[in-house]
């Protein structure tokens, strides 16, 4: 069975090329483990709606550390949401984003935040 870090791994091998195809590869990646990680720990737990409309499933399982208390304490709750947040964002940069630029620091940072959300997801208690 295929484990998320698998990404991160991969993420890392990729990092410390000079291409802009390898750095935004690591930053999606790493991303992608991240996100595999908190999609095994919420599983199909629930699907939430924001003011009438319907979350993407990115959202959906973000959205689960910030809705559910009894998953884990505030302040590692609050990490793990502004964490995701914060590392979707540059993600999706990297993805779409053609006229970005993408510098090492981009991928270092990637690679550390992913690693800070694997973390934080790994303390929480079993749902």
């Amino acid at each position: 069975m295929f484990q998320w870090p698998a990404y991160l791994a991969l993420a890392r091998e990729l990092a410390p090329r000079t291409d802009e195809a390898s750095m935004r590869s690591a930053i999606s990646r790493a991303y992608y483990a991240a996100y595999g990680v908190a999609c095994d720990y919420v599983g199909s737990r629930r699907v939430y709606e924001r003011q009438g409309r319907s979350l993407g499933p990115h959202e959906q399982r973000w959205e689960v550390f910030s809705k559910d208390p009894g998953t884990a304490p505030q302040n590692l709750r609050s990490q793990i949401i502004k964490a995701a947040a914060e590392l979707k964002r540059k993600r999706i940069t990297a993805d779409y984003e053609k006229h970005a630029s993408i510098k090492r620091a981009d991928v270092e940072w990637a690679l550390e935040k992913a690693d800070e959300l694997i973390s934080a997801i790994k303390q929480l208690p079993a749902l």
